[in-house]
């Protein structure tokens, strides 16, 4: 039912946030959209962090805050509906 995913992302080793979504549709033809914030490494690599509905709540508008206190650019798609 309810699953957490962890993620253990150091903020010294981020070089830059991209929020991007994705649309996809069902076979009924309904749209949805899913929301992500892609955390960009700076060992080269990149992690995915998928923006549900607690993250849509605060939790990702608060990491964005930190992120910028620590002058860390971000860019794309970060408000969600």
């Amino acid at each position: 039912m309810f699953s957490p995913t962890r993620f253990d992302i150091k903020w010294d080793n981020v070089t830059s946030i991209e929020g991007t979504s994705e649309e996809r549709r069902d076979r009924r033809g309904r749209k949805s959209t899913s929301y992500y914030l892609n955390f960009n490494l700076k060992s080269g690599g990149s992690e995915k962090v998928s923006v549900g509905d607690l993250m849509k709540k605060g939790a990702a508008q608060k990491l964005l805050v930190v992120a910028a206190r620590k002058n860390i650019p971000v860019s794309g798609e970060t408000t969600y509906d």
